[in-house]
């Protein structure tokens, strides 16, 4: 089969995954993935098991 029937009869699979993940990321158009990664990686980047231990190398610096 060619890509594009590969892709289609893997949906009905993929759905039933869907509640697995996290964030779902529909490829409609380049951009609006693009962005969608874009905003995802800014969320993770923002989550504070990544904020407070850079705080705190942060607070250890300035009390130097």
């Amino acid at each position: 089969p060619d890509l594009l029937e590969r892709r289609r009869s893997a949906v009905p699979n993929e759905m039933k995954q869907m509640k697995l993940f996290d964030y779902i990321v529909l490829n409609d158009t380049l951009k609006a993935a693009v962005d969608q990664v874009q905003a995802i990686i800014t969320v993770e980047n923002l989550k504070s098991k990544i904020i407070v231990p850079k705080l705190s190398a942060w607070r250890n610096f300035i009390d130097e």
